[in-house]
């Protein structure tokens, strides 16, 4: 594959436009991530330590590889389009209330999706095709994670995500949450 700089110019313009929305919703789930996930850590590890949570973690850990999957699929299926209705809410005008549900659906997948994957990620990995594109998705997100984090708005995004973690930590420590 040529190098970016000697590709014909018409080619990188087009490679450059096709790459944008990749590259921006990248930002985007940067940004949700950096600003949620600090505040959600000390609710995520109360939640982990509850007996419910617990009981519930040795049940995931002794599936097999494809009902892990099935699992899995169950909470993804369910937000992640809800988190795509909550843009088209964003697009048709109601910018605070589709805000709101996203940044609430971010929360709920960070809190049930992503928690599972981690608890099931060692059994998927089993299974040679998943492995395998998985190998792949996370060549291209880091990819796109260093090109994000290589632009100059990436300092805006550390400010704010600053400025969302102390906000949050004052948040929980009033709710009880953290001390």
């Amino acid at each position: 594959m040529p190098q970016p700089s000697k590709l014909p110019k018409g080619v990188r313009v087009v490679r450059r436009i096709l790459t944008l929305p990749a590259a921006i919703a990248v930002a985007a789930y940067l940004l949700l991530s950096d600003l949620v996930g600090p505040v959600l850590a000390p609710v995520i590890r109360w939640l982990a330590g509850l007996r419910l949570f617990v009981r519930l973690r040795s049940v995931l850990e002794v599936l097999t590889p494809y009902q892990a999957l099935v699992v899995l699929a169950v909470p993804f299926l369910i937000l992640e389009p809800l988190k795509l209705l909550a843009l088209v809410v964003i697009a048709r005008g109601h910018v605070v209330t589709g805000t709101a549900g996203l940044v609430g659906l971010h929360g709920l997948s960070l809190l049930s999706t992503e928690r599972l994957f981690a608890v099931v990620k060692p059994k998927l990995l089993t299974i040679a095709w998943f492995a395998y594109l998985w190998g792949y998705v996370v060549l291209i997100r880091d990819h796109l994670i260093r090109s994000v984090r290589s632009s100059r708005i990436w300092a805006l995004v550390l400010d704010a995500r600053r400025i969302a973690a102390v906000a949050g930590n004052r948040v929980l420590t009033f709710m009880g949450f953290a001390r």
